[in-house]
């Protein structure tokens, strides 16, 4: 919002992270009167799809969109461009929902105290795949 920015609710999609999601999501969103020009990706496999899909439409990463994967995965660094992405701390992730499965095991339902927990530190792993969006509202702002 600070850079005039305003999030439509037509382009926001949420299914499964399966590359067939992500390759149908880009679609619909490229479709749109509005195209983005960037998408933020809930997983790898949904990213491997929006991959494919902006190949399919002879799109430039980042010149006409730019890609941001929720998730890091290893392949990311080797695909041209190479995808920015949030690093997740998935052992921390894991260790911490282990410790809770075990606590609501020794203590049934109603019988242990919540405890407010820090959020988990992400990392920005800034590769490739992204492009300032002020200089994509420029290039769009060019063409038309």
């Amino acid at each position: 919002r600070r850079l005039g920015l305003d999030p439509n609710s037509q382009a926001q999609l949420f299914g499964p992270a399966r590359p067939e999601f992500g390759s149908a999501a880009l679609l619909t969103l490229m479709a749109l009167p509005e195209r983005p020009t960037a998408v933020v990706v809930a997983s790898s496999r949904q990213v491997l799809g929006v991959l494919q899909a902006a190949s399919a439409r002879h799109l430039l990463l980042p010149g006409d969109l730019s890609i941001v994967s929720y998730g890091d995965a290893d392949w990311f660094e080797v695909c041209h461009p190479a995808v920015t992405a949030v690093a997740l701390p998935v052992r921390e992730m894991s260790e911490r929902a282990t410790g809770l499965l075990f606590e609501l095991l020794d203590h049934p339902a109603g019988r242990h105290a919540a405890k407010a927990e820090p959020a988990f530190k992400t990392q920005l792993m800034q590769r490739a795949s992204t492009a300032p969006v002020i200089a994509a509202i420029r290039k769009r702002r060019a063409m038309a």
